[in-house]
């Protein structure tokens, strides 16, 4: 299972997650399930006449293998949250367990795109479930104290932090130029 959450939005988690999914199924050929839990666009674009999803999972109203996934490509499919549901207050531990184990007996390898760290009050107990995450945070606009804070927070929350993936890195230095240190 990866993790993945940004340090504010914009900052590249969602496409991280996808290219994670996407690699491990190109590397591994194995079944990958990514999951949406970050009710990000992909989620509202899955919406419109769907009728389950992460959402009803975890609130029990349906089991994790009988829900519809959408087929991004030969061995990745994908699980999205209606926007419309409310899941904090109806998110159970056991029900958290239980999709997870699930998941795993039918799929190799599980990605998990969670909101980022700023709004992760919601979805906390699935996180806490969770083995650790990735933090993504971008280069030209992360400043140390912000993600300082942010990392502090994860612990105080009780999520494992894996490491941090530094995405948007512009080198400035011409490549000639670089070989010659």
């Amino acid at each position: 299972v990866f993790v993945v959450t940004g340090c504010e939005r914009r900052e590249g988690s969602a496409t991280i997650a996808c290219a994670l999914a996407t690699r491990a199924a190109q590397q591994t050929g194995s079944q990958v399930l990514l999951i949406d839990a970050s009710g990000g666009r992909r989620s509202n674009r899955k919406q419109q006449g769907q009728t389950s999803g992460l959402n009803e999972i975890l609130a029990g109203d349906i089991a994790p293998l009988e829900c519809p996934v959408e087929s991004l490509s030969d061995n990745v499919d994908l699980l999205t949250m209606r926007a419309d549901t409310d899941v904090d207050a109806r998110m159970e531990n056991r029900l958290i367990a239980d999709m997870l184990h699930e998941f795993s007996s039918h799929y190799d390898t599980i990605v998990v795109d969670l909101p980022v760290a700023s709004a992760l009050k919601k979805s906390l107990p699935l996180a806490r479930h969770l083995p650790g995450v990735l933090l993504v945070v971008r280069s030209e606009d992360a400043k140390q104290l912000q993600t300082q804070q942010v990392v502090d927070q994860l612990s105080q929350d009780g999520v494992s932090l894996y490491g941090t993936v530094l995405n948007g890195h512009r080198n400035f230095v011409p490549r000639w130029l670089r070989k010659w240190f």
